[in-house]
């Protein structure tokens, strides 16, 4: 859901800074096109899942496992793929402030989503995550509809999602293998209520990177 959202939202806010970046007149996104495109390739099966579930919930929640194994593998294909046929322009950007800024940027993002978050270590965590893994889906979008697959344009923005790749990965791993005793201690203090809550209602790393 927090994907959908951020796909409608990404379009006026990318304008927004295009504007505040003055970058003339002729650069712009094209909001309505580009909502069009969100709706086909997000929001119609979001609604179909949700139809799904809720007339054959057996049927989704296997769907739901087989999905979770091959979105992973699946985004990383495509990354891959999109790295092949734009390697010469990345290396180009090396030591340009673009890479520079997508270290940064995921860094601040996992930063700001873990300390301004409410709840338990693991709460936290999976927050942190949710910018550094966020939907690449209306970038590349963007980049088709309004620059018509301009290779260099298309080069960048492949090189920005695989340096969030690159910082997000070692901070979740870690993250997921440092959480605090007292997690485990309030299964033994609070008699497995606490314990309860905490593994029904929270997300994992894992589920949230991705």
């Amino acid at each position: 859901m927090l994907a959908v959202v951020g796909s409608f939202t990404f379009a006026p806010t990318a304008n927004l800074i295009i504007e505040a970046a003055d970058l003339g007149e002729e650069v712009s996104l094209p909001v309505g096109d580009l909502i069009k495109t969100i709706v086909f390739l997000q929001v119609l099966p979001f609604v179909v899942g949700l139809l799904i579930r809720h007339w054959n919930e057996k049927s989704a929640l296997e769907w739901n496992e087989f999905a979770k194994k091959v979105s992973g593998p699946a985004f990383l294909i495509v990354v891959v793929l999109a790295l092949l046929g734009s390697w010469r322009i990345i290396v180009d950007l090396i030591g340009d402030r673009v890479l520079l800024a997508g270290v940064i940027f995921p860094a601040v993002m996992i930063a700001v989503g873990y300390f301004l978050s409410s709840g338990g270590y693991r709460t936290r965590a999976a927050t942190s995550m949710i910018q550094p893994g966020s939907n690449s889906g209306p970038a590349f979008a963007a980049v088709a509809i309004a620059f018509d697959n301009d290779p260099a344009i298309l080069g960048t923005v492949t090189a920005l999602i695989f340096m969030q790749i690159v910082v997000a990965s070692p901070v979740g791993t870690w993250m997921g293998r440092n959480q605090p005793d007292e997690d485990g201690d309030g299964d033994e203090a609070g008699g497995g209520e606490a314990g309860g809550e905490e593994a029904g209602g929270e997300v994992s790393l894992t589920e949230a990177s991705v």
